[in-house]
């Protein structure tokens, strides 16, 4: 058995802001059992375990594993990141074009987003999905109806994490367009607020960081509720993950795989499990590659690039 913890630090492009925290790069960790490969990166502001914590459990799952005893971690990053590995993933070019697509991010300012769009020049994707929350009101409607001024087709999910107020969502949902909104991520930072502006505008409703509040027994009582979003390295591993799926669909609501800005490699791995799911017609929240300097793979490869990684743990029987 050959097995390997490793740490990364991947810079973005810009610095990325995250709740009230603005993140210049993304820690994670990578662990390796024979040629299997798993990512564990809790994300700041978001997850309930630190790095360092998912680190000491990733190590005593190791120590475990030397020793031949079974350890099911208890930390959601490190499920995932371990269920992943286990799964022993195919990375190949010819593997990748099979897994399903995701739809565009846009992230920044009004300003940037808007520049941002317009240089897709004609080629606008059906579906895509915004980052709002985070500037003024007027600034953010504004930009909303230039994009849908230059693509009126278009269908856009907004992600306000929680940011705005009952009022504020009111207020700017109230001068969108129904037609070209897909749904909005959690509009305000609790279930009851959410499923009253969704009452009151006709716009449907996601739950992202909300589904950890929202018992899955209640799903059926909201009104607009559309899609639940699985951010494996938050919510935690396969069972977790498919237990969430199974009871969506129980009250028609789609499930849509969505990233936490993990690198390459752990975008790859919640791709090729959102492959798995029977849904055919569902765009998922994973385009964050672009957003990093670097690769966690090689040039034109999916093989890892070791020189971007520090070892933390190793061992070989």
């Amino acid at each position: 058995m050959k097995i390997g913890l490793y740490r990364y630090n991947l810079p973005f492009v810009e610095p990325i802001r995250f709740l009230d925290t603005y993140l210049p790069s993304r820690n994670g960790l990578l662990i390796c059992k024979d040629g299997g490969w798993g990512e564990i990166c809790p994300l700041t502001g978001f997850s309930d375990e630190t790095i360092e914590e998912a680190e000491d459990e990733a190590l005593t799952y190791i120590k475990h594993l030397k020793n031949g005893v079974d350890y099911f971690p208890e930390l959601p990053s490190v499920q995932h990141g371990v269920d992943c590995m286990n799964a022993k993933f195919e990375y190949s070019e010819e593997k990748y074009k099979q897994l399903p697509p995701n739809y565009t991010l846009l992230i920044g300012s009004p300003k940037d987003i808007t520049y941002n769009w317009f240089r897709l020049i004609d080629d606008f994707p059906h579906t895509i999905k915004i980052k709002v929350g985070r500037c003024s009101l007027k600034d953010e409607l504004k930009m909303l109806k230039e994009i849908c001024k230059k693509s009126p087709s278009v269908k856009m999910i907004l992600d306000a994490n929680g940011y705005w107020s009952k009022e504020e969502a009111l207020s700017i949902m109230g001068f969108l367009n129904k037609d070209n909104i897909e749904y909005i991520e959690d509009p305000c930072n609790n279930l009851d607020d959410c499923e009253f502006v969704s009452q009151q505008t006709g716009i449907p409703i996601a739950f992202d960081q909300l589904v950890r509040l929202c018992p899955i027994t209640d799903w059926g009582s909201f009104t607009n509720l559309k899609a639940i979003l699985i951010k494996p390295s938050i919510i935690g591993g396969k069972q977790v993950c498919q237990a969430i799926r199974k009871h969506a669909e129980t009250f028609n609501i789609k499930v849509v795989a969505s990233s936490s800005f993990e690198s390459q490699l752990g975008n790859y791995n919640i791709r090729t499990i959102a492959s798995n799911w029977p849904y055919k017609d569902v765009y998922h929240g994973l385009d964050t590659n672009k957003y990093f300097k670097y690769s966690i793979f090689k040039k034109d490869s999916f093989e890892i690039n070791f020189n971007l990684l520090s070892t933390i743990y190793e061992y070989e029987d």
